[in-house]
């Protein structure tokens, strides 16, 4: 990782935690909506639209989930990504938790 800097990598951390996290409630608060006007939903749209919308909510929540996951850092040398445990000990070691190896690559 080329100009491994331990706060750039906590920044984007926890920016990609708060979409993760915004997009979850959003979903819940939109999930809840559907259900709670259920069947006003099913008689304007139909079980096919009742459908549809709430696979947006689902998606909408995979999405979330997949890019706080992909768009998480690297390590250079093993390619593991550093989230979860992984990420406390590259802040503050500057090494990989995985292989242990420096991320100033």
């Amino acid at each position: 990782m080329k100009g491994f800097d331990p706060a750039t990598l906590r920044t984007q951390s926890q920016s990609r935690m708060r979409t993760a996290l915004g997009a979850l409630a959003l979903s819940a608060i939109w999930l809840a909506l559907l259900f709670w006007y259920s069947d006003a939903v099913l008689d304007r749209f139909g079980v096919r639209g009742f459908v549809i919308a709430a696979g947006l909510a689902v998606l909408t929540i995979v999405l979330a989930a997949m890019n706080s996951i992909l768009g998480a850092p690297r390590c250079p040398h093993c390619r593991t990504r550093l989230v979860g445990s992984f990420l406390p000990t590259a802040i503050a070691s500057g090494k990989c938790g995985f292989c242990g190896k420096s991320l100033e690559g």
